[in-house]
């Protein structure tokens, strides 16, 4: 795919659902990238192979090079409930 077409583009408005401290939470995404330049990766589920293997461990590798070029927030959306993707989360990147 090819992520230039994106560059720039509004993110739709949607609720999100995530844990905050074991919290079940919400946030609307014109809240999530309000006054931010943000990096938005989307996966099709948490804990698939692609995924868990190469996609989010090069976005975290990849995190201070694109907070160091400007970026001031880094999102990952995934199509799971919040449960499974704090999981993921906390498996993935235990210091998130």
């Amino acid at each position: 795919m090819n992520s230039e077409k994106y560059e720039g583009r509004r993110v739709p408005d949607a609720t999100l659902a995530f844990l905050q401290a074991g919290d079940l939470r919400t946030i609307e995404t014109s809240a999530v990238y309000a006054n931010e330049w943000a990096v938005t990766i989307g996966v099709p589920g948490a804990f698939t192979p692609i995924c868990t293997g190469k996609h989010v461990p090069d976005f975290i590798r990849s995190a201070a090079r694109l907070k160091k070029n400007g970026f001031s927030k880094l999102v990952c959306i995934a199509a799971n409930d919040p449960f499974v993707v704090d999981d993921w989360a906390r498996q993935l990147d235990p210091d998130h």
